[in-house]
């Protein structure tokens, strides 16, 4: 190649790099945000899972084993039907398991609205079984749903006459309003 052919060459190679780092700089930044720091738990110890607003915790209804047995709220006493593991099942998703069954937390039926009953049930990998766990602050979760998105809540339920803070009030889903009944505390049980 000739001393011409080789400059030639060089302003093309040169040209076609500025016009690559020109291209590079004019994309667009990403559409999705950064991925939040992921919450970590250890999948065999037990939390009790305390709810904000009315200082009682998840509890499967009379320690029951089954399928179907409701999930409420109840004063803590050290019952293992109130203790919960928190395993990470992949994708920031985990499952909240039941020490005294087994089972895992789960909404009922799949359904998709407010108001809906938590019991527990034999984990399947189903998404209403399989919760996002986000961090609110001051110590503070919301738990939400995978399949609908939404927040568990302490809701209703047969002891519900315009108050939340009785025991054996349900634990249902519901659309998330940063209310103190849909923000909860893990606490690792001794």
């Amino acid at each position: 190649m000739s001393s011409i052919g080789r400059r030639a060459f060089a302003r093309i190679l040169l040209l076609a790099s500025v016009l690559a780092f020109a291209g590079a700089c004019d994309q667009a930044p990403p559409t999705s945000a950064p991925e939040a720091p992921r919450l970590s738990f250890d999948p065999y110890a037990y939390y009790v899972i305390r709810n904000v607003e009315t200082d009682k915790v998840a509890d499967v209804e009379g320690a029951g084993c089954c399928n179907g047995d409701w999930v409420h709220q109840w004063s803590y006493e050290g019952q293992t039907n109130a203790q919960w593991r928190i395993v990470d099942v992949g994708g920031g998703y985990y499952k909240i398991v039941a020490r005294h069954s087994g089972r895992a937390m789960d909404v009922s039926g799949a359904s998709m609205y407010d108001g809906t009953r938590i019991h527990q049930w034999a984990y399947d990998g189903s998404y209403n079984q399989q919760w996002s766990i986000v961090d609110v602050g001051n110590g503070q979760y919301k738990i939400l749903a995978r399949h609908s998105g939404k927040a568990l809540t302490v809701s209703g339920g047969v002891n519900y006459f315009g108050s939340i803070y009785g025991n054996g009030v349900g634990i249902r889903q519901h659309t998330y309003n940063a209310y103190g009944s849909q923000h909860w505390q893990l606490e690792l049980v001794p």
